[in-house]
């Protein structure tokens, strides 16, 4: 905070504008953020998360990896990696699992938070339509991937089928998710730095705004 307040005061003293001291605060603001998009730090937490996810949490980890990627820039391979592969390890403990336990993964199901029934007919659908090869579709399904996950496995579908599958279909989008910010960033790196603090209220909303309405 100390070095923010320093930051400010440089800048009045050259009789900046108040608009001004808002481009000062995003500078500092993307600045520290790239600092940290590069650190192992970021890459553990990203990695983390994407097992959470996989498992229990309900927020995908493509929260986290589009301001990494953002961050990052045209190094946002690093945070795309952790990702893929902190769920994948994720989804496949989980997956190994309830196929082994069939009964105790219809259980964590209906205990998994954000989860309602429509979630679950859904998944119940596409399964039962597609089997395995229905997690190539699952990233774009507006439902979890544990959703899918348990139900499939409490079917009998194959893990040496279903985890390839769903590792492909999630990649894909987390691929997405970290090239088009990582370029665009690198790209308009100026005009994002001079706007961090309001892209990123934005993004929180825009992101805010669409799981919620995932979640009713």
């Amino acid at each position: 905070m100390l070095s923010v307040a320093k930051h400010l005061d440089r800048a009045r003293s050259f009789g900046l504008r108040p608009q001004d001291d808002r481009r000062a605060l995003s500078h500092v603001a993307f600045d520290r953020w790239e600092a940290l998009a590069a650190s192992r730090a970021s890459l553990a937490v990203m990695f983390l998360w994407a097992v959470a996810e996989a498992t229990v949490w309900p927020i995908i980890p493509d929260f986290l990896l589009v301001p990494l990627a953002v961050g990052a820039q045209r190094r946002f391979l690093r945070p795309l990696l952790a990702s893929i592969l902190g769920s994948t390890l994720g989804g496949a403990a989980l997956y190994v699992f309830a196929h082994r336990r069939p009964s105790r993964a219809r259980a964590l199901l209906a205990a998994l938070p954000f989860v309602a029934e429509r979630h679950v007919r859904t998944a119940e659908a596409g399964i039962a339509e597609h089997g395995a090869w229905a997690f190539l579709l699952q990233p774009w399904s507006g439902v979890a991937f544990k959703v899918w996950a348990l139900v499939a496995a409490s079917r009998g579908v194959d893990p040496a089928l279903a985890i390839p599958a769903s590792v492909a279909g999630r990649a894909l989008r987390m691929a997405i998710s970290a090239a088009l910010p990582g370029l665009l960033s690198a790209r308009f790196r100026r005009t994002v730095r001079d706007h961090a603090l309001a892209l990123t209220a934005l993004y929180g909303a825009a992101f805010g705004a669409v799981l919620r309405a995932l979640m009713r």
